[in-house]
């Protein structure tokens, strides 16, 4: 049985903000981790700009998620040819937590 995540999938931009407010994180604080001004972090909740793909690595672990599952979802949403090419056209799960020491 599909839980409600899977039923209706997050796109990238609610993850990032859901899971930075979780944290507890300013978006400053999120632009000053990846060297970016702080109006991009909000440009990326509201799903105006794009994140460059060179970032999400860094955007994933500063966000404590699965960097792999980070990846996919971006390349799912902004290059969905290229997802499929390599994963297959199905929507990607929801990014993981990964566990913090």
């Amino acid at each position: 049985m599909m839980n409600e995540r899977e039923q209706h999938p997050q796109p990238l931009s609610a993850v990032i903000k859901e899971r930075r407010t979780r944290l507890g994180l300013t978006q400053q604080q999120i632009a000053d981790a990846l060297q970016v001004v702080p109006e991009s972090i909000g440009y990326w909740e509201r799903d105006r700009r794009r994140i460059e793909l060179d970032r999400v690595p860094h955007l994933a672990a500063v966000l404590e998620l699965d960097q792999q599952d980070v990846c996919r979802l971006a390349l799912y949403e902004h290059y969905p040819q290229l997802h499929a090419t390599l994963f297959g056209a199905e929507r990607p799960p929801a990014p993981r937590p990964i566990e913090t020491q």
